[in-house]
């Protein structure tokens, strides 16, 4: 493995005949901060995805932290982390145009959904019917629009590709939310714990053997905290949260408001009426 955590060599990708990412080349050294700079439709997120593992590339290729993105995806995966900005697909629908409002209010609808009616039943590991719904609705409304050019058909697909991560990570959470302890494991747990408390508690009274029963049941007690963490972690304090979605709301918003003041500063100024009189 070289000194270099990313490598890129004539990394590109095409959507039909429109070039998103055009023979990029450059390496990131281990152990540094690499800012990737663009305005909108550049390619960053096609590329960035792509390192990610989550797009292939039409041709190159890249290494992350010594993985081929081409030959072990799942391994790139496991060594890196993701966070996107806000949200790029409802970005990327309010970049197409007006014919994707419909999209975009029923992507607002699925995530109240998810947060009123998906997360407590993801807390009971059940699947939520109408968030359900509201996805297909995103999905249906999406097909109904017809890209009129280069332009148009590049962001159309990379909204299906990120449809399809979305039903994917709601996929992922439904599994996780009925992951569960196998009942042998808590026995053996209250078993060892019991049996473990009352060994040390055959010791002669002393400051040594209390603190040796303090520290004990101090383990046990963290043991415990950890297997209900683990346990249907969608339904306790302790496991997953909901609050990025309900975070997720006012970013969507914000997109809205920096759409319509882009919208407003391209707009050409009206002309001065010529003084009178």
């Amino acid at each position: 493995m070289s000194g270099n955590a990313i490598e890129l060599h004539d990394l590109t990708r095409k959507f039909g005949q429109m070039t998103a990412v055009d023979h990029l080349n450059f390496v990131v050294p281990s152990g540094t901060i690499f800012g990737f700079l663009g305005p909108n439709g550049s390619g960053k997120s096609t590329c960035i995805r792509m390192l990610c593992g989550l797009l292939q590339p039409t041709s190159g290729t890249a290494t992350v932290v010594g993985h081929d993105i081409l030959k072990e995806p799942e391994a790139v995966k496991r060594s890196i982390g993701y966070m996107n900005q806000a949200f790029s697909l409802y970005r990327d629908l309010t970049v197409y145009g007006p014919a994707m409002i419909p999209a975009r209010e029923a992507l607002k609808a699925y995530v109240h959904t998810v947060v009123v009616d998906g997360w407590p039943l993801l807390r009971e590991g059940k699947r939520s019917p109408a968030a359900e719904t509201k996805l297909l609705a995103v999905f249906d409304d999406v097909a109904k629009v017809t890209p009129t050019n280069e332009r148009e058909s590049a962001i159309y697909q990379e909204a299906f590709s990120q449809l399809n991560q979305l039903v994917s990570m709601r996929r992922q959470r439904l599994a996780a939310s009925r992951a569960e302890i196998p009942p042998v494991l808590w026995i053996v747990a209250i078993i060892g714990s019991v049996l473990t408390i009352a060994y040390a508690s055959a010791f002669v009274g002393s400051r040594y053997a209390s603190l040796m029963i303090s520290g004990t049941s101090l383990t046990i007690g963290l043991l415990f905290l950890f297997l209900l963490s683990v346990e249907y972690p969608f339904r306790n304090r302790n496991g997953v949260s909901p609050q990025p979605f309900i975070e997720l709301a006012s970013v969507l918003e914000r997109v809205d408001r920096a759409a319509e003041a882009d919208k407003l500063s391209a707009r050409p100024a009206s002309p001065v009426p010529a003084p009178t009189g």
